[in-house]
């Protein structure tokens, strides 16, 4: 079965795609040129407003991130590691550290126990933590968004303002593959949070499945919000 996975997520794609060309040619070219446009503002604010939103709320954690990663430190390599790492950070150069750490350190930033922790904290695990919050906050405000959207759609009664006949359907299935793209994008965004998530280990959904696969590793690599 696991060796079936990149075929199912391309099977999966192809679906979604064909799904939405069967919808877009349905509802005519109006209503998918309403729900189109409004699917990219839709994107557009929940993807601004999660990243406004991800950044204060992260921060009201920080300091708890950064004793959970002191303590992590002492566990693993014992008490008095830390310390010892601070000293030998203080006395790294600005130009190496830049180069390192793509900033510089002031030397007193590393006089107490917990300066390791705090450049571990804020060089990466605060901007994990920050890109999960920012992309839960868009999933959820999407969902909200997409389902008002969709009574919306729902009571537009007019189809044939432009077009008429096969060219208002014709272009009504040409805005459902532009729909069913933004679709995937969205399932690429979900792919991608569950393997931040499970550390990349799950047996059916990881990496290595993705990369085997063709069309879902197209639009995978196409999310703007992969971590």
């Amino acid at each position: 079965m696991i060796e079936l996975m990149p075929i199912i997520l391309d099977l999966v794609s192809l679906l979604i795609i064909f799904g939405y060309l069967i919808r877009g040619w349905k509802r005519g070219f109006v209503r998918m040129l309403v729900q189109f446009v409004g699917s990219l503002a839709l994107l557009w604010g929940c993807y601004a407003l999660g990243m406004a939103i991800a950044a204060p709320v992260t921060a009201q954690f920080r300091d708890s991130l950064v004793s959970i990663v002191s303590d992590q430190m002492d566990q693993t390599l014992g008490s008095g590691t830390e310390q010892a790492l601070n000293g030998l950070l203080a006395n790294i150069p600005p130009s190496l550290q830049e180069s390192l750490f793509g900033q510089s350190f002031d030397a007193s930033a590393f006089s107490g126990d917990a300066g390791v922790a705090e450049l571990l904290t804020d060089s990466a695990v605060v901007p994990v933590v920050q890109w999960l919050i920012s992309c839960l906050i868009f999933l959820v405000l999407f969902a909200i968004g997409s389902a008002i959207l969709s009574q919306i759609v729902k009571r537009i009664q007019l189809r044939h303002i432009f077009l008429v006949g096969f060219l208002d359907t014709g272009a009504g299935a040409l805005l459902g593959v532009l729909q069913g793209v933004l679709a995937m994008l969205l399932l690429t965004c979900v792919a991608s949070l569950i393997l931040t998530v499970s550390f990349d280990s799950l047996d059916w959904l990881n990496t290595q499945i993705i990369e085997q696969s063709t069309l879902f590793r197209f639009f995978y690599s196409m999310n703007p919000l992969k971590l």
